[in-house]
Parts: structure tokens; sequence; C-alpha cells
């Protein structure tokens, strides 16, 4: 998130300094310092191992290249840029007096952390579009990889062109305060009121409250067609118990995925609309406050969303946890059967199931052990489900 009002309010207040005043070169104590980079330092490392084992289990695991692991890749990708070149940025931006890195990096830094911003915020919108196509409206045809590359590369290239105004409007510009010389990066327009404009419509409408209304919407659906939905063929037994629970676990994920977002990102533009529209005075208590404390707690919290969107969306996976677990002990992915997931369907007794109704599933999904394993297969809207007994001495396929 840029800081362009930030900059341009500080920028007004340096040039009404008198000239016996020093201006520090840090803007905090040191225990405020220490505290800071421990903060900064633990949403980089979520965010950078999180979204790289994510990465790493997709491209390792060729079974794993679904359309939805491809916008749970796009995601992945989005939220480390935002560790890599937001992060870092704004822990120094906020410990230091002024822009101290460069005036290629005063273009470059902003202009990469407002595409990768808009790229996650957009690629969370599609992954609930494709999660509501599949379960709420599952007569309509399947997003094939062709098109999920199509959509992520549109998302991109929305993204670059919502942040081209800030490669051009923003400079490095020296700030004299009596005898220092403190270089400041901020963005200069020709009207304050186009700069206000893009924030709001270019932004804040496309890049938070659009997306936000969509995932809103379509996690919305799904919570009430799940919820309501009847298992055909289940008598009120333990597996009632079982798709209760079931239900509520899904609730619970949707709740987590919109409270998070909704309240990660919220505090900073309800700061920065406060800026653009009513700012404080630059000599008053409120704007020492805003800027030494809410500000720097609120990228904080708007910054560790990329850290946390890996385990909303791949921890809630057996298949991921179980990918990261063989990534860490060097073993080839091997996926137990004790993984597979009761789910149900007209006919969940495999006696009363012909053998017409069963389909062939995909080799990569089939586990040979020295147990017993279930074998989930579906054919027309039907589920059977069948407990084999294979040699021990087979191979997996």
């Amino acid at each position: 998130m840029n800081e362009s009002v930030y900059c341009n309010i500080c920028t007004t207040n340096f040039q009404s300094f008198e000239e016996e005043v020093y201006y520090p070169l840090v803007k905090h104590p040191l225990h405020v310092i220490v505290i800071l980079t421990l903060a900064y330092g633990l949403a980089f490392l979520f965010a950078v191992v999180g979204n790289c084992f994510v990465i790493a289990v997709v491209l390792k695991y060729p079974w794993m290249r679904t359309v939805t692991n491809y916008f749970v890749v796009n995601l992945a990708v989005a939220d480390l840029l935002i560790a890599i070149f937001n992060v870092p940025f704004t822990l120094v931006d906020n410990i230091y007096s002024g822009w101290r890195l460069g005036s290629f990096l005063c273009k470059a830094t902003p202009f990469l952390q407002q595409v990768s911003v808009c790229v996650s915020v957009n690629t969370l919108a599609l992954i609930a579009v494709d999660r509501y196509m599949a379960i709420c409206n599952t007569w309509l045809s399947k997003i094939s990889k062709t098109a999920a590359r199509i959509a992520i590369l549109c998302i991109w290239i929305t993204s670059i062109a919502l942040s081209i105004p800030i490669v051009v409007f923003y400079e490095e510009y020296e700030t004299h305060t009596g005898t220092q010389v403190i270089p400041m990066c901020f963005q200069l327009w020709p009207n304050f009121d186009y700069q206000r404009a893009y924030f709001v419509v270019g932004l804040f409408v496309l890049c938070y409250t659009l997306p936000l209304l969509l995932i809103m919407v379509c996690y919305t659906s799904i919570t009430v067609r799940v919820w309501r939905r009847h298992a055909p063929g289940v008598s009120n037994t333990c597996y009632s118990g079982v798709i209760h629970k079931s239900k509520i676990k899904v609730i619970k994920m949707f709740g987590i995925v919109i409270s998070l977002y909704a309240l990660s990102w919220l505090p900073l533009y309800v700061i920065f609309f406060k800026l653009y529209f009513s700012p404080p005075a630059t000599n008053s208590k409120d704007f020492d406050l805003l800027f030494s404390i809410i500000i720097p707690i609120s990228q904080w919290l708007g910054l560790c969303n990329s850290g946390i969107n890996p385990m909303i969306y791949c921890f809630y996976s057996k298949k991921y946890r179980h990918g990261f677990k063989c990534l860490m002990m060097c073993k080839p992915y091997f996926y137990p059967s004790r993984y597979l997931t009761y789910q149900s369907g007209k006919n969940p007794h495999p006696e009363s199931s012909s053998s017409r109704s069963e389909e062939r599933i995909s080799k990569d999904e089939r586990v040979y052990n020295q147990a017993r394993f279930m074998l989930v297969q579906y054919s027309d809207g039907n589920m059977t489900v069948s407990f084999r007994k294979e040699d021990t001495n087979q191979t997996r396929i």
C-alpha cells in the first residue's frame, strides 16, 4: 500500500520547519524499532516459507496440478511478491526518516507492491468463483486449464494497468529543513482531486470493495447450499453427524476467509480515506499518533494476510499437509488411504451399486498398501464406495 498522502503531508510539514530544527535519522526509539523489526520479520518469514511450500508442492507433484491449484499457486506467487517487495521496504520506511532507497526503488517498489496486492485480492475472488461454480452450479462446464491460465493472465494485465499511474507520478524529491536535505518519495499529480479519485476508484473499489463483495456473495451461496443440501441415501445414523460436522467446518472456513481478508486491509483503507478527505493538522498529536503508531500497525495487519492465506487455503487440505510433510522429509509423495474423505452421494452402500455406475479414476489417486483401502467413484451423480485387499507385493502405479 503506497503512502502518497503521508509523504505529501510530511513534505508540507518539513517545509514549514524553522532552520534550527534538526530532523533525526530514525522515527522511533530503539525498543520500538526492535518491536517493529520482530513483527515485520515474522510476517516476512511466514509469508515466504508458507507460499514457497505451496508452490513447491504443486510444481513437484503432477497430480496436484488441477485448475483450483493453479489459482492457489497464483495466489501464492502474489503473496510471495508482497512479502519480498512490501514487507522489507515498508519496515525501512517506518523506521527511517524520509526515503533512503534511491530514485529507482521509489518508482519500482510502490508499483510492485500495488500490482501484487491487486493480483492477490483478485485471485482470492477467482478462487471463490471457481468454488461457487463447482458446488452451486454443477450443471456448468468446469473451468479448463487453458481458461484458468487465461484468467490468471488477465488478472496480472489488469493489475499492471491499474498500477501504471504509480510509475508515472511517483518521484523522489529533496526537502530542505534548515541545514538538512531529506529525500522524499511521493506522488505529485497535476491535480489532487485526480489523485484522490484514483485512490477511491482504482485502488479502493477495484482492489478491495468489488473483490470482497464477490467473495462474500460466492461463499455465502456456497454456505447456504452446503447447509441445506440433504445427503440422499444417508439415514439418520452416524453418517448424519459426520455430514453435520462437515457443514460446520465449511462454514467456519468461509467465515475465516472473509473475516481475515476484510479485517486485515480495512484499517489501512480507513486511514487513507481520512488522509485524503480529512487529514489532521501536521503539528497535532493526532498526526504524530497516526504516523508513528497507527499506520505501521495497520500496514503490518495487511501484510500478515499474505502469510495467513497459505494456512487457510492449503492447510485445510489434507493433500497439501501431506505434501508439505513429504517435502520436509525429502520423501516421494505417497498419499495414504486414511486421508480419503467420505463424501455423500445417492448410493453410499457399495453392495447396492451396479457396475455401470463405476468410473475409472486416475491411477495417480490409487493407493496400494498392506491394509484395506477405500475407493470412491462417481458416475451420473451416484457414488460407489468399495474396499479392497491388494497384494502386499504390488507396487504403486
